[in-house]
């Protein structure tokens, strides 16, 4: 989006961050090294690790939302974009810039699909405009860990689609089970206590 020219920043990146040198890439530059885990302890004495407070984190304070038309939050690409006559337009450059980033090692596509908020949060004014899914519901962005050199690389991703509820007592005799919407947890919660959802806002209905 920086690139599009719609993610303003408050202050210009430091010299570490123009050479492409942040915390991100050197961990993953670690990892493909396995002697240097073996001379951790070395690397800990002469002080290594202190240089990571200096090498530069992406950060959401630095976002300059005022000046910006788009920015994401989190790891999981929700994208926000300001109201505006250009609105469409910024969304759909944001989606087909998206699609067209392809992992450099295998030469597949890094998105899968970008959602619109009218998609997935249709009642909900206060919801990303744009929610990015990738292959896999693996995540675009940290690694998931803070230190700069770890003996266990951690693949971060998202949430899938499809989980697993468990239920039982003696309102559940009779029911049987199907798949469910994750908006059907809150009612059927609500009616086992025996509460009135006094709000039609609420999603979903009540398996019970």
């Amino acid at each position: 989006m920086q690139r599009l020219g719609y993610l303003k920043l408050k202050h210009k990146p430091g010299l570490l961050a123009r050479l492409g040198i942040t915390q991100q890439r050197l961990v993953q530059m670690m990892h493909n090294f396995p002697i240097i885990q073996k001379l951790k302890p070395l690397l800990n004495k002469l002080g290594l690790f202190k240089l990571t407070k200096k090498i530069p984190k992406p950060s959401f304070e630095n976002i300059d939302v005022a000046n910006s038309k788009a920015y994401a939050v989190g790891f999981g690409g929700q994208i926000y974009i300001k109201q505006g006559k250009d609105y469409e337009e910024v969304k759909k450059r944001i989606t087909e810039a998206l699609c067209k980033i392809r992992d450099p090692n295998t030469g597949k596509r890094v998105v899968k699909r970008v959602h619109t908020r009218d998609e997935l949060f249709p009642n909900n004014p206060k919801a990303p405009d744009l929610v990015v899914e990738c292959p896999n519901y693996d995540a675009v962005g940290f690694l998931g860990y803070n230190t700069l050199l770890n003996t266990n690389p951690i693949k971060s991703g998202t949430h899938k689609l499809d989980g697993v509820y468990v239920a039982s007592g003696a309102v559940f005799n009779g029911i049987k089970p199907k798949k469910q919407n994750i908006t059907n947890i809150a009612p059927t919660i609500l009616k086992l206590y025996n509460l009135q959802n006094t709000t039609s806002k609420i999603d979903g209905e009540s398996i019970i």
